[in-house]
């Protein structure tokens, strides 16, 4: 038993040398580069010739893994996990493990043709003692638990971030960054957008009881104990909505209507589950911690389920995340509100939705100074007199204010539902000249109380 030192071209002798041991391998390397499984002689070693005896837990989202390497290993019958901001390299093998500084790439590595040292100074640590083994045996098991499976359909964005697409916005920006600006990163993805109304399921735990432990791990089934059952209910009617793979950023509607957001979640591919007494089947899901790397910040998150109201509605509960109106609604929002780099911070949170509406401006709108408009529930008239203000009553006033001497507490709250001009709705004029915008249809008016 020993652990020795090894550098240089050294590091993949040690490699391929362990990848000979006969048995399950693991390795948790962070970036694999081009001809990746042929540099470190991965050759199958399971009993029908292929790599099914191996896992590999990567970063694909930081743009420098190889989306051919990846497939290749799929190819080859490998399960490839990935984590966002994974950055080991720790190579297990049977009875031996590898820590170093070396991804599996040339530069890190070099080549195994050639006794020349790699590119870049690498260093690494080979050990077969026991207790070493088994301590990383146990932390990769537990890495491998927070891993998400590699599917075939992100390959194509993980090719545009090789390709350098996203250059020009270094880091690891949000998801709705990339829903607004990136959509080439998620093309070929299965992604949706959906909002329905949440209700009660009568059954559902009943059915979750029966069957969580067939599909869920222990430490899954107590996280979706603590908090909500991995799943949609519907009819075998719509069973194509939940393909294997496809994935929902998920708003479920409040008693208010409010979209509130409660994550990404896939479809798991299980058969759907059929709930006591009815034509409802339960469709299984898990949840995402990102969506390709891109995480949902809360505030932003909250801010775009309130801008969806006007294109997700009860005719229209799911849309494609490719489709314009959701590019449109995500522009909006991150071009009308800051948003605090801290999520948990409650000012972030508080001050979204009065930060993310413009006031309006009469004549940006169209409508002159001199302009008359007129109250849909009285016949009451104002008259336009400024950018922001109109005359009533005698009085240079906000419309607000002004609504509030003629309509009840919460009409004068949204006055631009209340008003016309030339017969249209100020709301609608409001809408077309500020699209997606103050999408709660709250108010039309100045943020002052005119006082």
């Amino acid at each position: 038993m020993a652990t020795r030192f090894v550098h240089g071209a050294e590091i993949l002798s040690a490699i391929r040398e362990g990848q000979k041991r006969p048995g399950p391998k693991a390795l948790a390397v962070a970036y694999w580069g081009s001809d990746a499984a042929s540099r470190l002689g991965l050759h199958g070693s399971a009993a029908d010739g292929s790599l099914r005896d191996l896992r590999v837990i990567c970063d694909p989202w930081g743009g420098f893994c190889d989306p051919t390497s990846l497939r290749a290993l799929l190819d080859a019958g490998a399960e490839v996990g990935t984590i966002p901001e994974f950055h080991a390299k720790t190579y297990l093998f049977p009875g031996q493990v590898i820590v170093g500084s070396a991804n599996a790439s040339r530069r890190g590595l070099g080549d195994p043709e050639s006794d020349a040292a790699p590119p870049r100074m690498e260093t690494a640590v080979v050990s077969d003692e026991p207790d070493m083994v088994a301590a990383a045996t146990a932390w990769f098991e537990e890495a491998w638990k927070e891993a998400r499976p590699l599917d075939r359909t992100m390959l194509p964005a993980i090719t545009a971030l090789r390709n350098g697409t996203r250059l020009r916005n270094p880091g690891r920006p949000s998801l709705l960054y990339a829903i607004a600006h990136e959509q080439q990163i998620l093309e070929g993805m299965d992604v949706w957008v959906t909002a329905y109304p949440d209700q009660d399921a009568p059954g559902l735990q009943e059915v979750w009881d029966a069957t969580k432990a067939d599909h869920y791990t222990a430490s899954e089934i107590e996280t979706y104990d603590a908090t909500y059952r991995p799943c949609y209910i519907d009819t075998l009617d719509n069973s194509t909505s939940y393909e294997k793979g496809r994935i929902y950023i998920d708003y479920a509607k409040n008693a208010r209507g409010r979209p509130i957001f409660y994550g990404i979640w896939q479809v798991k591919g299980a058969p759907p589950i059929p709930m006591p007494g009815g034509d409802q089947h339960v469709y299984l899901l898990d949840e995402l911690p990102n969506l390709v790397g891109y995480v949902a910040k809360p505030a932003e998150m909250k801010a775009f389920g309130q801008a969806l109201q006007t294109i997700l509605t009860q005719e229209t509960e799911s849309l494609r995340i490719s489709d314009e109106r959701i590019i449109n609604v995500a522009r909006s929002v991150l071009e009308s509100a800051p948003f605090a780099d801290s999520e948990d911070d409650a000012s972030a949170l508080s001050g979204v939705r009065r930060a993310r509406r413009p006031n309006p401006d009469f004549q940006y709108m169209g409508i002159p100074i001199g302009a008359q408009i007129t109250c849909t529930e009285n016949d009451a008239t104002a008259t336009i007199a400024g950018p922001r203000k109109v005359l009533f009553e005698g009085e240079e006033l906000y419309l607000t204010v002004a609504s509030r001497r003629i309509l009840t507490q919460s009409q004068a709250e949204n006055p631009s539902h209340y008003w016309r001009y030339e017969g249209e709705k100020l709301w609608d004029i409001y809408g077309r000249y500020y699209p997606y915008r103050g999408t709660d249809v709250d108010r039309l008016s100045d943020s002052s109380d005119g006082s």
